[in-house]
């Protein structure tokens, strides 16, 4: 019998213990909720850059999901966004002006990632970490991409109050087509 929601706990990680103890299993949950193999060139990019530079970020918020043996099973993260971080002057140049003075140019939470190992999926640990990680945030809105044709993801995020800002963006060329989403915090 696999490990129900009601096992796992949810917790909030200090970035030291992130980085010194939990990142290979971070990005082994990540690799592994995207299907990429053990040599993919963005798995290594994931857990050697990206995580690391994001865990240096400004309201930067980490929680994990550990099931039996405090093993991680899930996780999500977040931070503040502003301007001159990648994602935000991507997402700035691509909206028009009211929607960039009303969802970027005030202060706001970017949800970066959730991923929970496809063994554990299906069990609402998502949707734990989801509500964990946006309760008590000092921001009034949360942003956060996903894949624009992952209409599962999509409705996800929907499901939980979200709606989609702008359903076509593709940070770089050659890369997969995002839809950018937005939440209201308080009201």
């Amino acid at each position: 019998m696999g490990t129900g929601s009601e096992t796992v706990s949810i917790e909030a990680v200090d970035t030291e213990t992130l980085l010194a103890e939990l990142v290979g299993q971070v990005v082994d949950i990540w690799a592994n909720a995207h299907g990429l193999g053990r040599a993919s060139a963005t798995r290594r990019e994931f857990g050697g850059d990206r995580v690391p530079r994001h865990a240096g970020r400004e309201g930067f918020r980490f929680l994990g999901a550990f099931g039996p043996a405090a093993r991680l099973v899930g996780f999500a993260y977040g931070y503040s966004g502003a301007p001159g971080q990648w994602w935000y002057d991507k997402v700035a140049a691509a909206i028009d002006a009211k929607q960039r003075r009303r969802w970027l140019e005030v202060p706001h939470f970017e949800l970066t990632e959730i991923a929970v190992d496809p063994a554990h999926q299906d069990r609402g640990i998502g949707t734990r970490l989801h509500d964990a990680l946006l309760e008590d945030q000092p921001h009034d809105r949360a942003l956060l991409s996903a894949l624009a044709d992952n209409a599962r993801v999509i409705r996800f995020y929907e499901d939980r109050g979200w709606r989609v800002l702008l359903p076509r963006l593709r940070f770089e060329q050659g890369r997969p087509l995002f839809a950018i989403l937005g939440k209201e915090l308080r009201g």
